[in-house]
């Protein structure tokens, strides 16, 4: 009766450093004997991992008359994706303005940021972006600039009845905005108190004129003109 020994062989681990790209990645292995059989495992398991991450590799000799093993680590790294940035030109309306990316490969989680913040600004002006990637095996950002315009807005000012002279009219003019409107007598006899009471000094056309201001958010816009005539007052005998 006798015993053989096996011989010991040196494994060599080969492409331990890859990129994802959706197929599995398997390591190689070269021997000293050349061209011995070698069995590989990843964190333990026969089948070649696909995601990105570190895996504990061991290949082993696999012959009846060697013997011999090592161990490395397979890194799989991020694949990088492009990212493009849409929806940059925006005007104000008072809800936040996000913008929206699409990828290669397409369908990737973009994280955006806005000046630094996570939430998308509501107000009018200029914000850095910053998009990027949010996925396990995809890499990639970019930056941009939102550009959010300021609103225009329109000014209702109801028309103003043929007035007695000796009357007093409630007046009202709004803005779209929201933001106060001047109203102002342009031409005619009648006077404006506490900025929407109008009283009148005769008869004869008044014209006015409701004016709105602008702000951050907000365009000015056009003065409208309301004009109208006043009737002669009550108990003034015509000539």
């Amino acid at each position: 009766i006798f015993s053989v020994t096996k011989a010991t062989a040196s494994v060599m681990l080969e492409n331990l450093v890859q990129t994802y790209d959706g197929a599995p990645k398997s390591v190689t292995a070269s021997t000293v004997p050349a061209g011995l059989a070698v069995n590989i495992t990843y964190d333990g398991a026969a089948t070649a991992p696909t995601n990105v991450g570190s895996y504990a590799v061991t290949g082993t000799v696999n012959e009846a008359l060697y013997q011999g093993s090592t161990a490395g680590t397979l890194v799989v790294a991020r694949a990088v994706a492009t990212v493009t940035l849409a929806g940059l030109a925006q005007t104000y309306d008072g809800t936040p303005k996000s913008v929206t990316a699409t990828t290669v490969p397409a369908g990737l989680a973009v994280d955006f940021t806005y000046d630094g913040l996570a939430s998308a600004p509501t107000a009018a002006g200029s914000y850095a972006v910053t998009g990027t990637v949010h996925d396990l095996n995809h890499a990639g950002s970019t930056n941009s600039t939102l550009f959010v315009a300021k609103a225009d807005q329109t000014i209702t000012f109801p028309a103003v009845n043929t007035q007695v002279a000796t009357a007093t009219v409630a007046l009202a003019a709004t803005a779209s905005s929201g933001l106060p409107v001047e109203i102002a007598v342009f031409s005619g006899p009648a006077v404006i108190s506490g900025g929407t009471n109008l009283a009148f000094t005769g008869a004869g056309e008044v014209r006015l004129v409701a004016t709105p201001s602008g702000d951050a958010n907000w365009n000015p816009a056009p003065g409208v003109t309301n004009t109208f005539a006043v009737a002669r007052a009550v108990g003034v005998a015509s000539r």
